[in-house]
Formats: structure tokens, sequence, C-alpha cells
């Protein structure tokens, strides 16, 4: 088996230098690029750029080939610094839109044509992957075209955060990923065809496309209409040169790796049988037989879970198990290594009979390819040691994980510690009834998981009791996990500020969901820590000078309401009037709300503008929270039930006006009555939302049915936590912990206090690192990561501080 010669960065560097200094230009490397610039080349905002592909064996080739149109005409151009950025900038999972990108090049519109096409002509014969939404000079050259930015320009999106654009000659702004395109097109002198809608797909002249079940840069996977022989099959779609090794193999390698392995596997039941095999132009089609309609992962991810004892709806574990395990020692009869088990690979017939599917990085007789799916692969193949039957165990042991618990045992990318299986116990806590064999199959050691496997497959399983954290413990963590989350979290503060945003779209700066507001909030309550107040004022200073000098939204969450009140918090909390007078000018809106909800619609201006009377009473705050409140009291009541977008955020909203109560009472009324029929948990969405609205509703209204209600709602919570897929205040564990320090709060029930010690239990065992230097999951913001996380631990260990976003300040 061949293998490529990835060019480094010296090697490419070396391809540059002489002919670049002897054209004048100048070199240097901007973190995964290195950039060629011409000094007498002034960059146009935006224009048609240009996209060079390649592969990572045929970087330096094309780098050759390329340079003597690029140094003939000015213009900017950079390219990937190295083979092996390039492997991972084709892999499929990846930025889409990055696939393929190995120089970009900038030129002037009366240059951009001729230049493209002599780059097409140098290039003509190679191979590369296509760029994503962009149009092709020559189906013989690897060179593609679309009007793009040279100088990135943002614009806020709806959800807040910053996007790309692209200015039409009218100065309209539109998103610059491709779709829309200035007409004519310089090359052909016309506009782009649109694509037919609506028209039937038919692939292999045969297999008319139903739907398509998965979507990847690697291709996609089709349930079809088999029209020869008039039943369901599916085809997978593999395209060139993504996913490729340093072996030159690809996409489509691993599928015909795929249809060997089934070759071996043919008299096994449980996997798929091969029907057909097709090439169209440079793409392959494997068609196998459809093995049912509904994965594992989906099962769980509607709500379901697997136990071995006292089974519901034939959830059965301990059957699911064995099932699995006889399916893989059938597999690893025939000489082969799965290599790739975990729940969207496990189909359910209607009998919830297990089958296995995908086998294109299985093992039999080749090198293996170095793939591997995160959360659900032993630490050998992480590793790309050597497969073993082993190997699938721990991947088996995974997916029984995932059937318990509806998460994988495995959370944090490149841990050292994913592999500790006492952290695995903490958040089985007990479940499942054969937590012993689970954690038998993830242990580090093979023989551990050998001997797991022969206690299933003698028929036996042993439980694991749920491990019990005393209060001195979870003070000690709980004080680790808040220190490493503020020091997270001030790191990324200071990305902030220096500008480090990526490429592409940027999570809204400023903002409380996702940016400085939601971070900075959180760091200001910690201000008797010198440098952690002086790191807050200086966010609030930079966030209002950053939405001094761009478009900005309406709203709490996702718009500059939220940054407004931040600004305005940190100005009163830190004695510093300019501040204040800053935040004076934010938050204002102009009138145009995408919603009525909490997150980015008129709820939440509405509550930002009594904070902000609260903060600073500026009467004209006061206003504008009445008027908010006041339109809001008019609406239909909206059928989302929920606190971000739904009638919950708007109750809030009206609650902290004071000016509406007949509509707080019936909004309230309405989310009483129909607590006892749902059954999701989050903050956002669910239970968690509205049983935080009912508690304020219940205690300023001193109405014990609502707060009544509210019990009702955190008891299903209680329920509903251990299988919460994260652990953030949006949509995960600290959103439902905070409602039970608010009940506790407003009732002093112990029991609530409880509640929340369990949560943070269950937070505190999904951290990374060690118990003395937990990572937390996630990012650093607040809305879906570590700083929000780090709101609820403090209350925790405070013993229920105001809530920061739900309560007045």
């Amino acid at each position: 088996m061949r293998t490529e010669a990835l060019p480094d960065e010296d090697d490419l560097r070396a391809l540059l230098a002489e002919r670049t200094a002897r054209a004048g230009r100048s070199v240097a490397v901007r973190g995964a690029r290195i950039e060629v610039d011409d000094p007498a080349f002034r960059l146009p905002a935006q224009g048609w750029k240009i996209y060079v592909s390649a592969r990572p064996g045929t970087l330096a080739e094309t780098v050759r080939r390329a340079l003597p149109a690029l140094l003939d005409t000015p213009c900017r151009f950079t390219l990937v610094r190295d083979g092996r950025t390039l492997l991972n900038l084709n892999s499929s999972t990846g930025r889409p839109d990055a696939i393929g990108t190995a120089l970009t090049v900038c030129a002037a519109r009366p240059d951009v044509v001729a230049l493209a096409r002599g780059l097409a002509e140098a290039l003509a014969g190679l191979t590369a992957p296509q760029v994503t939404a962009a149009r092709r000079v020559h189906p013989d050259a690897p060179v593609y075209y679309r009007f793009a930015p040279f100088r990135t320009a943002y614009a806020p999106a709806e959800d807040g955060d910053y996007v790309p654009v692209v200015t039409d000659p009218s100065g309209m702004t539109h998103t610059a990923d491709g779709t829309w395109q200035p007409t004519p097109d310089p090359f052909t002198g016309v506009p782009q065809p649109r694509a037919p809608k609506g028209e039937e797909i038919v692939l292999g002249g045969r297999y008319r496309v139903e739907r398509a079940l998965t979507r990847s840069p690697k291709g996609r996977v089709y349930r079809t209409f088999d029209l020869a022989r008039e039943t369901t099959a599916i085809v997978k779609e593999a395209r060139p040169h993504i996913d490729e090794d340093e072996q030159g193999r690809d996409a489509r390698a691993r599928l015909r790796n795929e249809r060997y392995v089934l070759e071996l596997l043919r008299d096994v039941e449980g996997v798929p049988r091969v029907l057909d095999h097709f090439r169209h132009d440079e793409r392959e089609y494997l068609v196998v037989t459809d093995l049912g309609g509904r994965t594992l992962a989906a099962d769980v991810a509607a709500g379901a879970r697997y136990t071995a004892a006292d089974p519901v709806d034939g959830r059965d574990l301990h059957e699911l198990a064995v099932r699995l395990l006889a399916l893989l020692d059938a597999i690893h009869g025939r000489g082969v290594i799965a290599r790739d088990v975990h729940p969207a690979n496990v189909v359910l017939d209607a009998t919830r009979a297990p089958a296995l599917v995908d086998f294109e990085i299985s093992c039999a007789d080749d090198p293996p390819f170095a793939a591997w799916t995160r959360g659900y692969s032993s630490p050998a193949q992480e590793h790309a040691e050597e497969p073993t039957p082993e190997c699938d165990y721990y991947s088996l042991g995974a997916t029984l994980f995932y059937a318990v618990t509806g998460v994988p045992p495995t959370w944090i990318p490149d841990d050292p510690h994913n592999h500790d299986t006492s952290r695995a116990a903490e958040v089985l806590d007990g479940r499942g009834g054969m937590g012993g064999t689970i954690l038998g199959l993830l242990s580090p050691d093979p023989a551990d998981r050998r001997a797991a496997a022969a206690q299933l497959r003698a028929g036996r399983f042993t439980t694991a009791p749920a491990p019990v954290l005393h209060a001195g413990e979870r003070a000690r963590r709980l004080d680790a996990a808040i220190e490493h989350g503020l020091a997270a979290a001030a790191r990324h503060a200071r990305r902030l500020m220096a500008g480090r945003f990526g490429a592409g779209r940027v999570p809204g700066p400023v903002n409380v969901h996702r940016g400085a507001a939601g971070i900075g909030m959180e760091l200001l309550q910690h201000d008797d820590r010198a440098e952690t107040a002086d790191l807050a004022r200086d966010l609030a200073y930079w966030s209002a000078g950053f939405l001094a000098l761009r478009d900005r939204r309406p709203g709490l969450y996702t718009g500059d309401t939220g940054t407004a009140v931040f600004v305005a918090a940190t100005g009163k909390v830190l004695g510093d009037d300019a501040l204040l007078a800053l935040a004076d000018g934010l938050g204002r809106p102009d009138g145009t709300h995408p919603g009525d909800g909490q997150h980015d619609g008129l709820a939440g201006v509405g509550l930002g503008q009594s904070f902000l009377w609260e903060i600073t009473k500026d009467p004209s705050r006061r206003d504008l929270a009445v008027r908010c409140a006041e339109r809001l009291a008019r609406t239909p009541r909206p059928d989302n039930l929920g606190y971000a977008h739904g009638l919950a955020g708007i109750v809030r909203c009206l609650l902290a006006a004071g000016t509406a109560e007949p509509a707080v009472r019936k909004g309230c009324d309405d989310l009483a009555a129909r607590v006892p029929d749902l059954a999701d948990a989050s903050f956002c969405q669910g239970l968690a939302g509205i049983g935080a609205v009912l508690v304020r509703v219940g205690t300023d209204l001193g109405e014990p049915a609502y707060l009544d209600a509210a019990r009702a709602a955190a008891a299903a919570c209680e329920h509903l936590a251990p299988n919460l897929p994260t652990v953030s205040q949006c949509c995960g564990l600290a959103g439902v912990g905070e409602l039970f320090l608010d009940l506790w709060t407003a009732t002093g029930d112990e029991e609530h206090r409880r509640q929340a010690d369990r949560v943070a239990d269950l937070v505190l065992a999904r951290a990374g690192g060690t118990p003395d230097a937990p990572v937390l999951p996630g990012g650093a913001e607040w809305s879906t990561g570590t700083s929000g996380v780090v709101t609820f631990l403090r209350r925790v260990r405070s013993g229920g501080a105001p809530r920061l976003w739900l309560d007045l300040l």
C-alpha cells in the first residue's frame, strides 16, 4: 500500500521563497495558512474569489503549477500551511465550506476571469475535492469561483451570531454562503441556472430516493425504493477525495471496504446484504438491504431508556446486550473487527431486535483506517493501535451506557481522563440494572473487557451501586469546579477582547447567550476579587465599544438589551459612572422584534428594560418595560409554553412590569394546567423554565397553587434530569438545578436543596480532568457552556443567591 509524502510548512515555503521574492511578494504565516501578498495590490472589500482545491498528496504539485499564473497577476492568495492541515480540512468531520480550499485567491474584477482560466489550464488533469457552493471554471481542473468577501464584513443574524456578508448594488447585505451571487456570471455572461425543485431522483437508473437519512461532506445515505425489486433499499454515497488518509484512501475506498466486509459477513443475521455497487462520474454508491427505520440513538433520544430491571415497552437492556454481543461474536468469527459500534449504527426492527450497519472502517485484511467515533471507540482505536475484539467490547459497553443514560461515557475531546470508569459509574448512578457489566466493558484494561463479555455470554450480569458523594467531598469539588470554570471564562473573555473569533460565523460576541454579557455578568458576581472585577469592567467597556461600531439587534439573550443590562450592572456594582453613561445609549429598541419570546423577542426586551430600571432608576426604562408588557398582554396566547420562546417567558416579563396582573394569572393558570402533560425538563423549552416562572408568580402574588404546580414541575425534572444530554443552562442540568434552588429559596423545603445537590453531583460527574482540576464540558458561553454552569454551582455553594437574568438585580 502506497504512502503519500505530505509536504510540511518548510517544503511549501521553499517552493514559494525564490519566486515570490523575485515577484516582490511578501510571505507570512497566519494561523493555519500561508499568506502571499502583493504590496501594490489594493484588496477590494468583496469580489469573485477563486478557490483551488487539492489533495494532501498533490498539494506541492498544485502550488508549483499555480505559482506562475498567481505571480503574473496582481492578487493576494493564501494556501494551507502543510499537507496535514489539508488532510484535516478535507475531512467529513470539518466545516463543509472549507473542504478543498487549499488555495484562495483574491484578484481585481478585470483580472479574475483570465487568472482563473489560467489556473485551470495549469492544473488540468489534477483531481481534488469539490468546493461547495462554488462554480467550477472547467470540468478538468480543480478551480472554482464564487462571489465572497475579501475583507470579511459581518452582520447580525436572527440568532444573535455575526455572519460574513456580501453587499449587493442596492446596499442590501446577504449571507456570504454562496446563495446570493451577482449577475451576470463573469465567466458565462448569464445568471447561474437554478436547480429544478421537486423532481424525482432515481439513482443508478432504479433506486428512487424517498429521503436522505444522513448528510455529510463524504456523501449522503438514502432510503430508496428499488424499482426493479419493488422493495426499499439503502443507498450509500461516497464522494471523491474526502476523508483521504496518508495511503491515499478516501471515502470511496471506505465504501469498497464495506462491500468487502459485508461479503465476508453475508451469512450473518443482523448485518445488511450487498445488493449493488455502481459509479456515477467520480462518485460511488453502495446499495444494501434496509434493516429497519429506527436507530437505537433515535429510540433513546425520544425519551426511552433501557433497563434490565422491569423494562418498559420491551426496552430490555439485558436482551439488547446479549443480542449485540452474539452479533459481534459472529462478526469476529468471520475474521472481522467491526470498529464502529455506536447507537446510530444499531438499527431496531419492529420487535426491537438489533442489527448493525455501517462497516466502512471495519477491519478484515487491509491495514485499518485511522478512524474512530468520539465517545464510543476504545482507547486503542483512538490511538490507531491494532484492532482487536476487545475494541468492539468497549464500543458495546459505550452503546449500552447510552441506552441507559442517553449520553456517551466520555464528554470532552482529548481529555486524558476520558476512560476513567469511576466517572462513568457516577453518571450511571446505579441505573440500568447491569452497571457492573457495563463498567467492565468500558474498562481501559482489555482483560477486564474480555471477562465482562464472557460473563454476559454466559447469561450473567452484575449491578453497580450508585456512588455516594458526601457533603465535604461535594463542597471541595464544587469549589474546584467553580475556580476552574471561572478561569476558563476569564480566558475566553480575554480572547473575545483580542478579537480571536476564528473564521466564518461568529457566536454573538457581546450578547448573553454566547458572548461577553453572559460571561461578564457571572464574573461580576466575584467582584471581591480585584482581578476578576477588573476583567468584568474591561469586558463591559469593550462590549459597549463593539456595539457602537456594529449593527445591532434587540433582545435580552441574543441582542443588545442583555448587553445593556450587563454594562449598567457593572457600572453600578463597581461604581463606574462612565459605564452607566454608556449603558444609557444601549438596548433601546427600535420597534422591530422577531417574536414575542424571552430569547430574542419582545418579552426579553421588556424584562431587560425592567432590569435597567431597577439598576439606573431611569424613568424611560420603566416606560419601555410597561409598553412592552402592554403589547404582550394584548397578544394572543402562543402555542409554545416554554420560557425562551413561549408563554412562560411572556408571563415573566408581565410580572416584572407589574401592570398586567390579570394576564399574569391567566398565563399561570394555563401553565399550571399543562405541567402534568409535559415531559421536557429543559429550562428553555420545558418544565424547568415554566417552573421557575410559577415560583416567582406564586411568591409575588401569594398564590400557593402556583407554587404547588412548580413543585410538580420540579418532581418531573428530578426524574428526567439524569437523562439530559448536556450540563448547560439552556437545555441541560444547570437550568434544571436552578429550579430546585428557586423552590428552596421560596419555600425553605430542604427536599429542594437535596434535589439541587443531586444535580450538582451529576454536573460534577460529567466534568473532565480530575476532581481537583475539573474541566466542564462545552465552551465558556453562559447559556450553553461553562460560565452558566458556574452560575448554578455558585448558587449551590452560596445557598441560593439571586438568579441571573430572571430576578431583578
